[in-house]
């Protein structure tokens, strides 16, 4: 675990030192032997922001600095910041509500986001009430069938993202009965990444139920397997988003670097079981899944 989070701190630095820097995902996730999913995963948990959002803020506030305190040209701290004058302006006013031209003339107050520090304390607080003990277990083969609906990376803000899985879960839950030989009352959510990165514009949303063998189905439907693999299973208790992504936080930065195992190839996915009514968010329960191997 130290060894992740002095990782993601010594780039954390080095992105602070150079804004301008391009940073390669993929290479990053191979120098600390995870996957691209895996280490987008660790670093949202350990400094609250995906690497995208993280980046974006700090050059955003060092934009807002050197705009109230330079003399620079806006094309000249973009190119600073390593962004495009159309790519800054764009973002500077989704940020503050400001063009940059504006907010120089009017220097108001703003908010820093700050140079993250990760240490124990912040691990601690992310692990604090949230008592997960995985059940770990080898399951079968799963053949799923479903609708799915596109939805931005997980790795991107999004306050549409509930939204955006509706329509998936909407034609789900109409059709669900035109599915021959489905497990009643069981359901299934997962994004899917046909990089393996999680770094599209958009990804499928796939809303599913299993079925015990693949039989007639509506054409408009889609078939996804998940294949025999090694699992560790986590209750989540509340049906939120929120609830889920504190759990998946959680799961990538406090409990599977000290689980012993790495994480598998394959999908996260979302399991609701014995779901009589989905209207009553009260009463919904659901496990998140990743898959595992032994390290």
């Amino acid at each position: 675990m130290n060894n992740a989070v002095q990782f993601i701190q010594t780039l954390i630095d080095g992105i602070e030192s150079n804004l301008n820097q391009r940073i390669n995902i993929e290479q990053q996730a191979h120098a600390l032997n995870v996957t691209p999913w895996h280490f987008q995963r660790l670093f949202k948990a350990l400094v609250g922001d995906s690497l995208y959002t993280y980046i974006m803020q700090r050059r955003l506030t060092t934009g807002a600095h050197l705009l109230n305190n330079t003399q620079l040209s806006i094309k000249d701290i973009a190119i600073e910041l390593g962004l495009t004058t159309q790519d800054f302006n764009y973002h500077f006013q989704l940020c503050y509500q400001l063009t940059p031209q504006a907010f120089r003339l009017e220097q108001p107050e703003f908010k820093q986001t700050e140079h993250a520090i990760i240490d124990q304390s912040l691990l601690d607080h992310l692990g604090h009430g949230i008592f997960k003990h995985a059940k770990i277990e080898m399951r079968a083969p799963i053949s799923l069938v479903g609708y799915q609906a596109k939805v931005p990376p997980p790795f991107v803000k999004s306050d549409t993202q509930s939204i955006n899985h509706y329509p998936a879960w909407k034609q789900i839950l109409k059709h669900q009965d035109q599915i021959e030989h489905r497990i009643k009352n069981e359901f299934f959510g997962l994004v899917c990444s046909e990089s393996g990165n999680f770094d599209e514009a958009e990804l499928d949303y796939l809303a599913c139920v299993p079925v015990t063998k693949l039989g007639d189905y509506p054409s408009d439907a889609k078939v996804h397997h998940i294949p025999e693999q090694l699992v560790a299973m986590f209750d989540i208790h509340a049906a939120s988003l929120n609830a889920k992504e504190r759990t998946i936080d959680y799961i990538y930065a406090c409990w599977l670097p000290n689980s012993g195992y790495e994480r598998g190839l394959g999908d996260d996915y979302e399991v609701f079981e014995n779901i009589i009514d989905f209207t009553n968010p009260n009463k919904l329960r659901s496990h998140y899944v990743i898959p595992l191997k032994q390290v």
